[in-house]
């Protein structure tokens, strides 16, 4: 389970290293022993034991938020809610989209997207700071003939962004795009369309 404090979002997206963050702390044993003898020569050594079932917890709830107050994501079991607020759209973003569709993306352009980020999809300025959708590079399918392959064949639709598309729609639990579903999630999403 991937989880990512806000704080980590904001700092790191729009560069996701893709690492798992621990959250809180399990202490650990710490044993002491005492010996000494009594006159008799009866052994009294003492045992002073610490340990996670008898320490009190004291942080914030692991199950719900951060140590930073971020709301923790778990994508097999929070699925994708538009009412959410933004932190918490951020932080299943982060957790959930990002590593989906990135593999993807580095698949067109290992270079160019070798740091998949927020940035990619929402723009330099992250839809101004709103993450607003769609952000990303406008495209016409009036101009779909002269379209970069590595992307997508403007003449079938078929290709790596055909890929994304129904990786995103299936990620954010959405209905994909088909000519059976026009008002699916497709390129639109993403794009605007022009013309």
């Amino acid at each position: 389970m991937k989880y990512l404090p806000l704080a980590l979002i904001l700092v790191a997206c729009p560069a996701d290293d893709g690492g798992d963050d621990e959250v809180g702390e399990t202490a650990g044993d710490d044993t002491s022993e005492s010996d000494s003898t009594t006159e008799d020569g009866t052994d009294t050594t003492t045992e002073d034991t610490t340990d996670a079932e008898t320490t009190e917890d004291t942080t914030a709830d692991a199950e719900t938020e951060t140590d930073t107050g971020a709301p923790m994501i778990d994508c097999d079991v929070d699925a994708w809610d538009i009412a959410m607020d933004t932190q918490w759209k951020s932080a299943w973003m982060a957790a959930c989209m990002v590593p989906t569709i990135a593999p993807i993306m580095q698949g067109i352009d290992p270079v160019l997207y070798e740091n998949f980020s927020c940035a990619d999809c929402h723009g330099d300025d992250l839809g101004g700071g709103t993450f607003a959708m769609p952000a990303t590079t406008p495209i016409s399918f009036a101009d779909a003939a002269n379209w970069d392959p590595a992307y997508i064949d403007g003449m079938t639709f078929m290709g790596p962004m055909a890929e994304v598309a129904d990786t995103a729609a299936a990620t954010l639990g959405y209905e994909p795009f088909s000519m059976d579903n026009p008002d699916g999630f497709g390129c639109g999403g993403c794009h605007v369309i022009e013309g």
